[in-house]
């Protein structure tokens, strides 16, 4: 990545901190999320990037460089809506140091399998790239619909998950593989053009319709972040001001166009069927003249009718109801942290890996997961309401072992994923199916202890099990016959 990024990213963040400072933001929490977000700087440095690399600087973003931004910009002090402010800086703090020991540990442990190593050959070849992108999109998407259509869905007063099949959700890295491939493809040096990037466009917008018919965001977030890695990862040379508009402008679409329609259509979404659904959509949109800011203005109505938007305790950006609280993991932390004084530790109960990994003839499945109990047990969710918040690792290796918990935990857990992660991917650049692998496991950010093993011992095994057929395939089909693997990087 060109030099001058962890420089510029570096100012960026200090200027941030120090326009806190001036607003009178608690110290501690300025000093602790600045300290979390200048580590930043070191994965941006780096050269030979690897799955734990782009996993480890979004953990820095989430846990500190957009606590900054967003509040900076919102002209809201760091610490304004927290409960405990010095106590939760120390614990994210904490927490967070124990993920980055993981990740220079992990670092440090080079391998590479001879499998991943002859994938990447595989995929080197532009031609097999295109025939993955026509075999596997239409696969992906027919799993994505089946998916909407019949996923179980919980509701606020209903704990079990009742009707309906949720496993095609757990082939949704079939598209990630697909979107990877053909923007692959359509970034590359070699293979490049304007008719791959409109490829990959109306991949995006079939992805993005599949999203808005099923009300969920998740799946296009996922499609639309795992192409712009491969676009950051496929280039020699970085153009700090091309980037940082590119990822604005998306970032720009999902916040003022799918997350509102997704919002505001979700009361009535629920009753229509699937292709309705989009019909309505529409007309929000055109109803709104298509005006973004109008869209955010009705989606923030909506969502302060809900007491976790209209409640400064449960909304880190009140009174802005803007719903991104995900993405700065301070929050939950702190809900956490401060219902600790009075509920005390979870202790294992806040694990529950095995009834998301096991089939449901061995074990009861219910549609709350981990934290919703944890949500329950610290009282910032009602009893009974399903909501899946984001916690992240710190704030539920909190729940479990309290500062022993925080210590310890969330590096165990980033050491074993990013060991794991980096020798099935080798270094990104160029790569698409260390590309893959990465970019499949880009929300594990987001995820509470539980979800981070449950990736691990579920998810992980899917992915590995989905590429050895595809190698098989290959093989068979004797497409091409890939490089002695000494002859891959390692």
């Amino acid at each position: 990545m060109k030099s001058t990024a962890p420089v510029i990213y570096f100012c960026l963040v200090t200027a941030l901190a120090c326009v806190q400072i001036f607003m009178g933001a608690n110290i501690f929490v300025i000093l602790s999320l600045y300290l979390i977000s200048i580590c930043g700087c070191f994965s941006l440095s780096i050269r030979d990037h690897r799955a734990g690399d782009i996993l480890y600087f979004l953990f820095v973003l989430y846990y500190g460089t957009f606590a900054l931004v967003i509040k900076t910009a919102l002209l809201q002090p760091v610490d304004e809506n927290l409960d405990v402010p010095d106590l939760v800086s120390v614990v994210i703090l904490v927490g967070f140091m124990s993920i980055t020991v993981a990740y220079i540990v992990s670092r440090n442990i080079v391998f590479r399998f001879k499998f991943s190593r002859e994938m990447s050959a595989y995929l080197s070849d532009g031609a097999i790239l295109s025939k993955c992108v026509s075999i596997f999109f239409p696969i992906g998407i027919a799993f994505d619909t089946l998916h909407v259509f019949l996923r179980p869905v919980a509701t606020q007063v209903a704990i079990d998950s009742g009707e309906g099949i949720g496993f095609f959700g757990t082939f949704y890295f079939i598209t990630i593989f697909a979107v990877v491939c053909e923007a692959s493809l359509a970034f590359s040096d070699r293979h490049g053009s304007r008719r791959g990037i409109a490829r990959l466009g109306g991949m995006l917008l079939i992805i993005m319709l599949v999203s808005l018919a099923g009300n969920v965001k998740q799946s296009f977030i996922a499609s639309i972040s795992a192409a712009f890695v491969v676009f950051l990862m496929n280039k020699s040379r970085i153009n700090i001001v091309r980037e940082v508009v590119l990822g604005g402008a998306l970032a720009f679409i999902l916040m003022f166009y799918v997350s509102p329609a997704i919002h505001i259509t979700r009361g009535q979404a629920k009753e229509l069927p699937i292709l309705e659904r989009l019909d309505l959509a529409y007309e929000v949109m055109e109803r709104a003249s298509f005006d973004p800011f109008e869209l955010q203005a009705q989606s923030e109505a909506v969502l302060a009718g809900y007491g976790a938007s209209s409640d400064p305790r449960l909304n880190y950006f009140f009174p802005f109801t803007l719903n991104i609280d995900r993405l700065c993991l301070i929050h939950p932390t702190n809900l956490v942290v401060s219902g600790s004084e009075t509920a005390g530790e979870m202790g294992l109960d806040a694990l529950n890996v095995w009834s998301s990994v096991l089939p449901s003839f061995l074990v009861t499945k219910s549609a709350a997961a981990s934290v919703d109990e944890i949500a329950w047990f610290y009282n910032f969710r009602a009893r009974g309401m399903v909501a899946r918040p984001v916690l992240g690792l710190v704030a539920s290796s909190f729940a479990v072992g309290g500062g022993l918990g925080v210590l310890f935990l969330p590096g165990i857990a980033v050491l074993i994923l990013f060991v794991i992660l980096n020798g099935l991917s080798g270094p990104l650049f160029g790569n698409p199916f260390g590309l893959f692998i990465g970019t499949s496991f880009l929300i594990i950010v987001e995820a509470d202890l539980s979800g981070v093993f449950i990736y691990i011992f579920r998810n992980l095994l899917f992915i590995v099990a989905f590429a050895v057929v595809v190698k098989v395939a290959l093989d068979a089909m004797g497409i091409a016959r890939p490089p002695q693997a000494g002859a891959q990087s390692q």
